[in-house]
């Protein structure tokens, strides 16, 4: 499988903010019939479901998702700045707004 991965993450990086304000949120892989789900759960836990024929799922600790995908997604971002600094605006923009998403225990 293929996907414009800058344009996934983007998707993903909002929908952390939302998570991170206690909204659930869901996106498509640009050019997959895959979906992502993620749904606010009990105890500062998400639901989160990928379906691609099948779904599959799994609730994780919503701050730990955050805190990872966030790293992850900020180091790959800084990577394809390198490999395509035309794009270096928006990659810049998505990792500035990552780095203001706020999380805490206490949710």
């Amino acid at each position: 499988m293929w996907d414009d991965i800058d344009c996934l993450l983007a998707f993903i990086a909002q929908g952390l903010d939302d998570l991170s304000k206690g909204k659930d949120f869901s996106t498509n892989f640009p050019d997959q019939p895959i979906k992502l789900k993620f749904t606010q759960k009990y105890d500062n836990r998400v639901l989160v479901s990928v379906k691609c024929i099948e779904t599959k799922k799994v609730i994780v600790d919503k701050v730990d998702l955050i805190e990872t995908l966030r790293g992850h997604i900020k180091n790959f971002l800084a990577d394809l700045i390198d490999r395509v600094p035309r794009n270096q605006d928006c990659y810049l923009s998505i990792i500035n707004d990552l780095d203001n998403i706020v999380t805490s225990r206490s949710d």
